[in-house]
């Protein structure tokens, strides 16, 4: 259970994410970019009660690529729902 994202260099700065579920960020380093995108995938699942933390690892590879990878299909797809949901400003209540 994994997902995909890329980034690039533009101006000294390093942008991208996974745009199908609305996670886009930019740091002035690799660590800080990561450091960002982790942020952002904690304020998704903050109000759940998963303790996401241990169930997802962001890798990255030489090919600006990046995979972020859930040991627990439950987790994955708590998050996947929950990421949609805020990008396309839906209520539970609307997707049930």
């Amino acid at each position: 259970m994994k997902l995909v994202g890329k980034y690039r260099e533009s101006n000294g700065t390093l942008i991208g994410g996974i745009s199908e579920i609305g996670i886009i960020q930019i740091g002035k380093s690799k660590d800080e970019f990561f450091k960002n995108i982790q942020n952002k995938i904690n304020t998704i699942i903050s109000s759940s009660t998963i303790n996401f933390v241990s169930v997802y690892k962001i890798f990255t590879s030489e090919d600006s690529v990046f995979t972020i990878e859930f040991s627990e299909l439950k987790s994955f797809s708590a998050f996947i729902f929950k990421a949609i949901r805020r990008k396309e400003k839906m209520s539970q209540a609307k997707i049930a």
